[in-house]
């Protein structure tokens, strides 16, 4: 009923648009398809940066821990210095 109408109001270019929009439907598919790729291969870099800064910054956490409670505890800050 919508596309009669708009037939009776715009003429032969209302067909002309839908014939457009039908045949951009697979262009829009393989775009969304490439566009997933991409990000896919972009998360997969970003998954190993952040599984790098979660060693680097859970390295550095349990060195402090150690620093700390060698710090705590005379006797074994004693024994570390011998």
């Amino acid at each position: 009923m919508a596309l009669y109408l708009l037939y009776e109001q715009l003429g032969v270019s209302c067909i002309v648009t839908v014939i457009c929009l039908l045949l951009l439907i697979p262009v829009n598919m393989w775009l969304m398809k490439l566009s997933g790729a991409m990000l896919k291969a972009a998360m997969a870099y970003s998954d190993e940066r952040t599984k790098l800064e979660g060693e680097l910054v859970g390295g550095e956490f349990q060195g402090l821990l150690i620093l700390t409670n060698l710090k705590a505890h005379p006797y074994i800050s004693q024994a570390s210095k011998l």
